[in-house]
């Protein structure tokens, strides 16, 4: 490994090769696992992670203890439970860029696990402690920080606050968490912000229901934010919602399930209702 993969070996089907290969010529017939999966699994256990579905040998892993016992010591201090690699590297990137090969945050989570491997738990994202405050996800985090400000804030307040998370783990965060909402471009609101209790939100479920039974279960957030503008302008005014896209966004999360929403191809956003019952159930409600 030292040898032949310097800069670390990786799950793919040439590297593999290259390592049977060599090990039968200079070791004889090992009786390696003929699963590559088989043998790469057996090869990590005494490697180092070096980053996605990739590990280096620990004599190829340059960094001084003093670095790793800093990173150690605000580990322990941090008030979360919960320490997230992403995080953790941007915070001490500067100085593992100068100072050392690690320049990833996976390599980092290899680097502490191998060093440190019984001081904590490590998952794949983020390590945990025994003490702490208890764990929150990011997108828990996140979803607090935003309804602290009280209104929808920019990509950019939050990539600031939360160093080392990407603009695409930000958008997957809002798009696959209840509670965190695109809003538009560039912008990020919480659910919590909308401050609609179940009466605006059976409100804003009938008049859907009404738009798609008048168009043939079709109705465009265009649609349907001319509508409310008429019809149920304070509950707009209420959630801050000054457009088509942030109204469009706050009906997919709060009606999730309930209707179906997509994107055609011109860009247009829709929202078409499932089934006969789910009209029904909303009707019913209001």
């Amino acid at each position: 490994m030292e040898d032949i993969f310097p800069d670390g070996i990786s799950f793919i089907e040439e590297d593999l090769a290259q390592l049977r290969k060599v090990a039968l010529e200079r070791f004889g017939d090992l009786d390696l696992p003929e699963s590559n999966r088989s043998l790469f699994t057996r090869l990590c256990e005494h490697l180092v992670l070096r980053g996605r579905s990739q590990y280096i040998a620990p004599s190829k892993v340059y960094v001084e203890k003093e670095i790793l016992s800093d990173i150690i010591e605000y580990i322990d201090n941090c008030k979360q439970k919960d320490v997230f690699y992403n995080e953790l590297f941007a915070e001490f990137e500067g100085l593992l860029m100068m100072m050392t090969n690690i320049d990833n945050p996976q390599f980092l989570h290899g680097v502490l696990r191998h060093y440190y491997p019984a001081n904590y738990s490590y998952n794949r994202d983020y390590l945990s402690k025994e003490t702490g405050e208890a764990g929150q996800s990011l997108a828990d985090r996140i979803t607090s920080f935003v309804t602290s400000k009280g209104q929808a804030v920019t990509k950019n307040e939050i990539l600031r606050n939360f160093p080392g998370i990407s603009d695409v783990v930000l958008f997957n965060t809002a798009y696959q968490f209840r509670g965190l909402l695109l809003w538009e471009y560039n912008y990020y609101n919480s659910l919590d912000n909308l401050h609609w209790d179940d009466t605006h939100i059976m409100s804003l479920g009938s008049l859907i229901v009404n738009i798609l039974n008048e168009n043939n279960g079709y109705c465009s957030d265009v649609m349907l934010y001319e509508r409310a503008e008429q019809t149920i302008p304070d509950i707009l005014k209420l959630a801050n919602i000054k457009n088509s896209q942030n109204l469009f966004y706050s009906v997919q999360e709060i009606f999730e399930g309930e209707f179906y929403t997509l994107t055609d191809e011109e860009g247009n956003i829709l929202i078409a209702n499932l089934d006969e019952e789910t009209e029904n159930k909303i009707i019913d409600v209001t």
